[in-house]
């Protein structure tokens, strides 16, 4: 299990194009990235904690999981796409190693950037939605705007910024 975050193994294999043969420990440390660049903004340093720690308890109300619910998605194509670099290339002690299994071939970097743009386009979209949800029903997240004076404020502007893709 993926802990201190919204998302599990389970969730990131089911909803992404990432494969069930893939390690959690390969996914593990990106999602805790994806949370802290790119979820805890939108949020805000307080409302996440706060949000967080109830997840965690499974103390959440009907609304806050409802919240949970649009936060997942973007998470979890956050995290794909922050992992997507790691699966084919992994940092040992000698140096950058390419992986390459008996019968695969390793793609090229351009395709591994295509289908990482893919999956950011996919994010921003559900970053797009939830940022709208929360501006539409800030009056049941109150913790949403009260008391973010600790780190990050809450981003509501549009994070979308994914274009046309050709084939």
């Amino acid at each position: 299990m993926i802990e201190k975050t919204f998302i599990t193994e389970d969730y990131i294999k089911k909803y992404t194009p990432l494969s069930q043969n893939i390690s959690a420990k390969d996914i593990y440390s990106n999602v805790l990235v994806a949370s802290d660049l790119h979820t805890q903004p939108l949020l805000g340093t307080n409302f996440y904690n706060y949000l967080l720690t109830k997840y965690d308890n499974k103390t959440l109300s009907d609304d806050e999981i409802k919240l949970v619910e649009y936060i997942q998605p973007s998470l979890a194509y956050r995290s794909a796409s922050m992992t997507l670099p790691f699966l084919n290339f992994q940092i040992k002690n000698k140096g950058i190693q390419t992986q390459n299994g008996d019968n695969s071939d390793s793609v090229d970097k351009s395709v591994v950037s295509y289908l990482k743009n893919e999956l950011d386009n996919r994010a921003e979209f559900y970053e797009k939605r939830l940022i709208n949800y929360l501006c539409d029903n800030k009056d049941l997240y109150p913790n949403y705007t009260d008391g973010n004076d600790d780190d990050i404020e809450p981003k509501n502007d549009n994070p979308y910024t994914g274009g046309f893709t050709f084939y």
